[in-house]
């Protein structure tokens, strides 16, 4: 089969820097970005790119750089939490951001990104946590918190389970049909003499 690629159009002056991106059932694509917005976007699929309509519908977040659509509804990855948005009002704006999960830690260096959220059968999230970089040599990845560089599962009920760890900034995340996660790394720390 082969692969076409589609440009969307965003808003004239929109960065978006998308980080995560799902589909609700009315076929609108959710996009985060790593500038904390969320956009929704009807008719992401047009012939004619400039039909695609983009509405931001969230920001303030801090950096969503992984996206799910689980029953319909939005969860972010950001580097703090997991969250959930809520549209209340039904006007497909988000008027809540809820906290689902904050089990883990974050030091608040620059490099403790999170990514995700792959959803398995079960209804499992994954994501994954950067380590940060500190000195006195800055690409030496150290995990001055809880699981960073780690991978995690949310479940359905807000538990959180390491899976693995030992990673420096795993920042991709795929699930096969079987249930296996994927989990890509950034280069590690080890430097040629």
């Amino acid at each position: 089969t082969p692969w076409t690629i589609d440009y969307l159009s965003p808003p004239d002056g929109a960065v978006l820097e998308v980080g995560g991106m799902g589909f609700m059932d009315d076929g609108d694509m959710v996009v985060s970005t790593r500038r904390g917005q969320v956009w929704r976007i009807e008719n992401p699929e047009s012939d004619n790119p400039k039909d695609a309509i983009f509405t931001l519908i969230c920001e303030g977040l801090h950096e969503g750089l992984g996206l799910a659509i689980l029953n319909n509804e939005i969860y972010v990855m950001q580097r703090s939490e997991v969250s959930k948005l809520l549209d209340l009002d039904g006007d497909q704006i988000i008027d809540e951001v809820q906290t689902i999960t904050q089990d883990f830690g974050m030091s608040g260096n620059y490099h403790e990104f999170g990514f995700g959220l792959p959803v398995d059968r079960e209804g499992n999230m994954y994501f994954s946590l950067n380590v940060g970089f500190w000195n006195p040599h800055w690409w030496h990845g150290k995990s001055r918190a809880p699981y960073r560089g780690w991978v995690l599962r949310l479940s359905p009920d807000g538990n959180v389970t390491p899976i693995a760890g030992g990673l420096r900034s795993p920042a991709g995340m795929g699930l096969l049909e079987d249930g296996t996660l994927l989990v890509t790394d950034n280069q590690g720390d080890w430097m040629a003499v």
